[in-house]
């Protein structure tokens, strides 16, 4: 301290003898305060309060930016609604007596124009009619007159076996012998697939598609078909059935005989089937007239049970 005041007087003393020269000099109490520590002190604060500031700024335009985009969302959300009208579905299920499941569905505000798909309306259930038959025999009598039978008498021949009885096991029911001798009926074969029928002897016979589609052309418009085809995969009729159907076959509805196996139809207008050999497929039709009077179905099961069917 007191070298420099030593030095401070001479600086004085050199300079005195210049009368135009002033010095100022820092005081004292000034040159030797350490003012460092609280200058750091202030600048970390300033830091800290900064750093913050920004923090909570930065929330605050966070939840400022994303709750206003979420209410804008949910605003489109009920613009979209109040356009578009939401379908009403209802399903009614109701469980009928016959165990059958029917789903209702009723579907509103939808335009049949934006319905791209095909709805299938299921057709009425064909009703047929029963023939007249006036003895009560079981035959039709448009059958009996085919036959050569009694139209007023159920046994026509008289030997204790009525008419529909004898008919459907192959035998005349208008006079002695096996059905085959009455003068009414004849044969068909068909060579190309080894099978033989009787029918109706006055029915007209026409083969559209060669010896794979005989018609058998009946008086009333109505007719009846015999179409075969190769088993290509030597399937059963059972199989072959479920494969083309995709049901099951109720056991009243099948047939066996003594080289074939078929399946009705349950209407019992069709019938399908197979040799014993896996050959062939068969199937036998009866289309009735345009007033689906079932005036020739036992004339048709007669067609059926004489089926033979070379192996």
């Amino acid at each position: 301290m007191n070298e420099f005041n030593k030095i401070n007087a001479d600086i004085n003393q050199d300079l005195s003898s210049d009368s135009n020269a002033s010095v100022h000099v820092m005081p004292e109490k000034f040159r030797f305060s350490d003012s460092s520590g609280n200058t750091k002190k202030v600048g970390l604060f300033i830091i800290i309060i900064g750093a913050l500031f920004l923090i909570v700024a930065s929330i605050s335009l966070y939840f400022y930016l994303f709750r206003e985009k979420s209410k804008d969302q949910v605003e489109e959300v009920k613009e979209i609604e109040e356009i578009i009208e939401i379908p009403e579905v209802t399903i009614d299920v109701e469980k009928q007596e016959s165990n059958e499941i029917v789903l209702l569905e009723e579907v509103s505000h939808i335009d049949a124009e934006d319905i791209n798909k095909e709805i299938e309306v299921s057709e009425p259930a064909i009703i047929f009619i029963s023939a007249e038959d006036d003895d009560i025999d079981g035959l039709s009598n448009k059958e009996e007159e085919l036959l050569g039978c009694d139209l007023d008498n159920a046994d026509s021949d008289g030997d204790g076996y009525n008419d529909l009885s004898e008919l459907s096991n192959l035998y005349n029911p208008a006079g002695q012998g096996e059905l085959k001798d009455n003068e009414n009926i004849s044969l068909y074969s068909n060579s190309s697939f080894g099978y033989s029928l009787l029918y109706a002897s006055e029915w007209g016979i026409s083969n559209v598609a060669g010896d794979e589609s005989i018609i058998f052309t009946l008086d009333d418009d109505s007719f009846s078909q015999v179409i075969s085809q190769k088993n290509t995969y030597k399937e059963s009729i059972e199989g072959w059935y479920y494969r083309n159907f995709e049901a099951e076959i109720d056991p009243e509805r099948k047939i066996t005989l003594e080289n074939w196996q078929g399946v009705k139809s349950e209407d019992g207008l069709i019938v399908y089937l197979s040799d014993n050999a896996l050959n062939n497929i068969i199937t036998m039709t009866y289309i009735p007239g345009q007033d689906n009077t079932l005036d020739y179905i036992n004339i048709f099961e007669m067609m059926i049970n004489s089926l033979v069917i070379s192996n």
